[in-house]
C-alpha cells in the first residue's frame, strides 16, 4: 500500500512538474499579450500546486527552506522591494515585482516537485527531451518546408520562432536543453535509444544554425569548447576514457553531421552562413551598433547612481529620455540587452551583486556536490553547469529574465542544484 501510495505520488508530481515546463506552449487565447497570459498561468498554476502539497499532505524537506540559493533569491527580491522607495513608476515596479514573487514560488514548488520524484536524473532529462521535441516540431516542420520549396536565407529565420516571440527566445530554449540530451546518451544502454539521441541531437543543432542568432552560436563554442578541455583533462583516469570518448565523438560528430547538412543546402554567398553570421559580430553591423548604445547609455546611468537604481522595472521609461534618438515611431529601447547591465540601472550595484549571488552560490553547491560524486553523476553535473553557461551567456547579450518560457528553465535549474546540494549534505559519501 505504501509503495502504491508513492508510485501514485510520483505520478501526480511527474505531470505538475511537465505543466510547469509546458508554460511557453500557451498561446494568446485571445489575449494581447502572450507574455502577459503565460505569467497568469504560472502564477495560476503555481497555486495548484501549493494547493496539491496541502491536500496531498506533502512532507516538503525543511532543507529546501535552508538553501544559500533560496535565501540568495529572496534577498535579491526583498532589495527590489525597497526600490518601491524612490522609483518612478510605482506601478511598473509593482507589476515586475509581482513577476519575481511568482518566480520565487516557482523555485521553491519546482524544487519539491524534484525532490518527490526520487531525485531521478534521468526522469528529470526525459522532462526535459519531451518538452524539447515539442518545440523542435514546430520549428522543424517550418525549416523543412522552407527547403523543399526554396532556397533558404536570413529572412526566413524568424518564421522558425515556433511556440515563442522570436527567434533569439527558440534559440535560447533548444540550446539550454542540448546538455540533457548528453548525459541521457551518457546513461542509455540500448544502441537504438542512442541513435534517436543522435538524430534529435543533430536536429536541434540544425535548427539552432536556420535560427542565426549570434548569442547561441557563443554558447555552442562555449559549451563545445568547455566540453572538449573538461572531459580531456579527466580523460587520463583509466575507467573513465571510454565513457568520455563516447560522449565527445557524440558531441561533435552530431556538430560537424550538422554543419555539413546545413552549409550544403545554402546557396553561395549565403547571408545565413554561419560565415557570414559570424562576420556580423563587429560594431558596423547595426543590431551589434544597438546593442552597444543600450550598453553605454546602461553604464552611464549605473555610472551616475551607483546606489539608487531608476526602480525595478523602470528602465524602459528612463531610457527614452537618455536616448531618444533611438525611438522609432512607437518602438522604444525596451531592454538594455543584458540582464545585470539592467538590473544594475534599476537597482544600483548592490541589487545586481545579489542577483549575481544566486549564480555565485549555485557554482560553489555544483562545485561542492561535484567532488563527492560518482562519474555518472558528475556528468549530469557538468551538464548541469553548461545548461546555465548558455542561460548566463542568454542573459549578457538578450533579456530572458523577461520571458517566462526562459525564466521556467532556469529555475528548473536552480532547482536541480538545490536538491542536489541536499542529496549531497544528506548522503557525503
Amino acid at each position: 500500500m505504501e509503495y502504491l501510495l508513492k508510485y501514485k505520488e510520483t505520478i501526480f508530481a511527474s505531470i505538475l512538474m511537465v505543466l510547469f515546463l509546458i508554460t511557453g506552449f500557451n498561446n494568446y487565447n485571445g489575449a494581447l499579450d502572450k507574455v502577459g497570459f503565460q505569467w497568469l498561468y504560472l502564477s495560476l498554476f503555481n497555486l495548484v500546486t501549493i494547493l496539491f502539497f496541502i491536500f496531498n499532505k506533502s512532507q516538503i524537506p525543511s532543507e529546501i527552506f535552508r538553501s544559500k540559493i533560496i535565501l540568495a533569491y529572496f534577498l535579491f527580491i526583498i532589495f527590489g522591494i525597497t526600490s518601491l522607495l524612490y522609483t518612478l513608476n510605482i506601478t511598473e515596479s509593482l507589476l515586475i515585482l509581482s513577476r519575481w514573487v511568482i518566480c520565487f514560488f516557482t523555485l521553491i514548488n519546482i524544487t519539491v516537485l524534484i525532490s518527490s520524484l526520487n531525485f531521478d536524473f534521468k526522469l528529470i532529462s526525459l522532462f526535459f527531451l519531451f518538452i524539447l521535441l515539442g518545440e523542435l516540431f514546430f520549428s522543424a516542420s517550418t525549416f523543412f518546408q522552407i527547403i523543399f520549396l526554396t532556397d533558404y536565407d536570413f529572412s526566413y529565420s524568424n518564421l522558425l520562432k515556433g511556440v515563442t516571440g522570436n527567434k533569439n527566445i527558440t534559440s535560447s530554449i533548444l540550446a539550454i536543453k542540448l546538455p540533457f540530451l548528453l548525459y541521457l546518451f551518457h546513461i542509455s544502454k540500448k544502441n537504438l535509444h542512442k541513435f534517436l539521441l543522435f538524430l534529435v541531437y543533430s536536429l536541434t543543432i540544425i535548427i539552432l544554425f536556420a535560427l542565426s542568432s549570434r548569442a547561441v552560436y557563443i554558447s555552442l563554442t562555449l559549451f563545445s569548447s568547455g566540453l572538449f578541455i573538461f572531459l580531456l583533462s579527466i580523460y587520463s583516469k583509466k575507467n573513465i576514457r571510454k565513457p568520455v570518448t563516447h560522449i565527445l565523438l557524440f558531441h561533435f560528430f552530431a556538430l560537424i553531421i550538422s554543419f555539413t547538412y546545413f552549409q550544403s543546402i545554402l546557396p553561395p554567398n549565403s547571408n545565413v552562413s554561419l560565415f557570414s553570421r559570424a562576420v556580423t559580430i563587429n560594431t558596423l553591423d547595426t543590431s551589434t551598433n544597438q546593442r552597444l548604445s543600450y550598453y553605454k547609455l546602461a553604464i552611464n546611468q549605473v555610472l551616475d547612481n551607483p546606489i539608487v537604481g531608476v526602480g525595478l522595472g523602470n528602465w524602459k521609461i528612463e531610457s527614452i529620455g537618455l536616448d531618444p534618438s533611438s525611438i522609432n515611431g512607437y518602438t522604444v529601447p525596451y531592454h538594455v540587452h543584458n540582464d545585470f547591465l539592467e538590473i544594475a540601472t534599476e537597482l544600483g550595484i548592490l541589487g545586481v551583486i545579489l542577483y549575481i549571488s544566486i549564480f555565485v552560490v549555485c557554482l560553489l553547491a555544483l562545485y561542492k556536490s561535484y567532488k563527492k560524486s560518482d562519474l555518472t553523476n558528475q556528468i549530469f553535473i557538468l551538464m548541469l553547469f553548461f545548461s546555465g553557461l548558455i542561460y548566463i551567456v542568454d542573459s549578457s547579450l538578450n533579456f530572458p529574465y523577461a520571458r517566462v518560457i526562459n525564466q521556467v528553465m532556469i529555475l528548473s535549474l536552480l532547482s536541480l542544484v538545490i536538491v542536489i546540494s541536499i542529496r549531497s549534505k544528506n548522503n557525503p559519501s
